[in-house]
């Protein structure tokens, strides 16, 4: 019994620390949107699935997507978005090793009830990864995985963005 007290005990306290430190956990922003409808305006160069995985993120959280901005009580314009492939390190024969990923996404978000600016930066994420140059073709397959699984990352740290300006521009 007092092997169970102390293990509660310490992950109370272990809690307590973290907390106190401000440690949070990543992806564990607000679920809940604070604005109801949106109207979403891309580059061309917003990849498919960055629409798709931003527009079940909205949807899931309860945000309809409107045909007009006069509808809308946020625009959200992605612009240029970038994804960058940069080597890291290279084994004694040339050939790539390690590569850092990067996906980089222009954001403007409106409120449109006063028409003002509440968000404009753009929204990083980085990965690196490890290459085995002798089995290129599954680095390659791995590349894909990744991209995917960082696209629909970026759409969450997107979401999360724009629901924390908002929250910020109603107080």
């Amino acid at each position: 019994m007092t092997l169970t007290r102390r293990g509660l005990l310490a992950g109370l306290l272990m809690g307590g620390l973290l907390t106190g430190c401000g440690f949070k956990l990543r992806g564990t922003g607000s679920d809940q949107a604070m604005f109801e409808t949106v109207y979403l305006r891309f580059d061309d160069s917003v990849p498919q699935g960055l629409r798709r995985a931003l527009r079940q993120i909205f949807q899931s959280t309860g945000v309809q997507e409107v045909d007009s901005t006069g509808l809308a009580d946020l625009v959200v314009e992605l612009g240029r978005f970038k994804r960058d492939i940069n080597q890291t390190a290279r084994s004694v024969t040339g050939q790539t090793t390690a590569e850092l990923i990067r996906l980089s996404q222009r954001v403007e978000s409106y409120r449109m009830r006063d028409e003002k600016l509440i968000l404009e930066l753009d929204s990083v994420l980085l990965r690196d990864r490890q290459i085995d140059p002798v089995q290129r073709l599954a680095a390659d397959r791995e590349l894909q995985t990744i991209t995917e699984e960082m696209t629909h990352a970026l759409a969450r740290q997107i979401f999360d963005q724009i629901n924390r300006s908002y929250r910020l521009a109603e107080l």
